[in-house]
């Protein structure tokens, strides 16, 4: 049986008067939030600096007819909107759609209470685990090989300060290579660091509860792995 919700004058949901019916599912058709203005208008509005300045101007050679409280408002006036800022919500709009979030989870709670358990959690981490194990890691065999000019980089440079090369003087004390979890990976990988007994695969989930490739842990923001040489 379908049940349809109503509007009261205030724009308020109001629940439907079947006692019997219980929301499963929200249909919703929203504008965004507020937000700024986009690169190109925001470029435009740089022309009311022009236009404060001729206020200025004008009011100062006799031809102005503002009182003076707008005119100190406009002469105190700056332009200080970045298109950095463009299209995103502003603090308006997340005020707004966070108090609409809490009214439908209010008003919806046996549809929206509690949407993510642990559970669930730990199945969305296992599914970008699979991702990350498959694309650049223990999954494929050809991902070792993509961190093998690093760590040829890395035995090269230590072996030139072993063997007390003339190319090692001149080279700098540290190296730092700054790069992303696709290229921190295979090196993990090539050195087999973080690596499971067994294949991480879509029906094993419950076994690989204590994984030790776990992307959360193993490369997070930051993430490093750093080989000092000793002499």
């Amino acid at each position: 049986m379908a049940c349809w919700l109503s509007v009261d004058a205030s724009g308020y949901v109001m629940k439907p008067t079947a006692v019997a019916c219980k929301p499963v599912m929200i249909w919703a058709s929203l504008r965004h939030g507020t937000r700024y203005p986009g690169k190109s208008t925001i470029e435009d509005m740089k022309s009311l600096l022009k236009i404060k300045e001729d206020i200025g101007k004008n009011h100062a050679e006799g031809y102005g007819q503002l009182c003076d409280k707008d005119l100190n408002m406009i002469k105190n006036w700056s332009y200080m909107l970045s298109t950095s800022y463009a299209n995103r919500l502003s603090t308006q709009g997340k005020d707004d759609l966070r108090f609409l979030a809490k009214r439908l989870k209010s008003q919806f709670a046996g549809v929206l209470d509690a949407p993510y358990s642990a559970e669930r959690f730990s199945v969305l981490e296992y599914m970008q685990d699979l991702k990350y194990y498959y694309e650049f890691s223990y999954g494929n065999d050809f991902n070792k090989k993509l961190a093998c000019p690093l760590v040829s980089d890395m035995v090269k440079k230590f072996n030139d300060l072993a063997e007390g090369s003339n190319k090692a003087s001149a080279k700098p004390l540290g190296l730092f290579y700054f790069s992303h979890s696709a290229t921190h990976l295979p090196l993990l990988t090539l050195l087999k660091l973080k690596e499971d007994t067994e294949h991480l695969t879509h029906s094993n989930y419950p076994a690989m509860s204590r994984r030790e490739f776990m992307t959360s842990t193993i490369v997070p923001f930051t993430a490093n792995l750093v080989a000092a040489f000793y002499k």
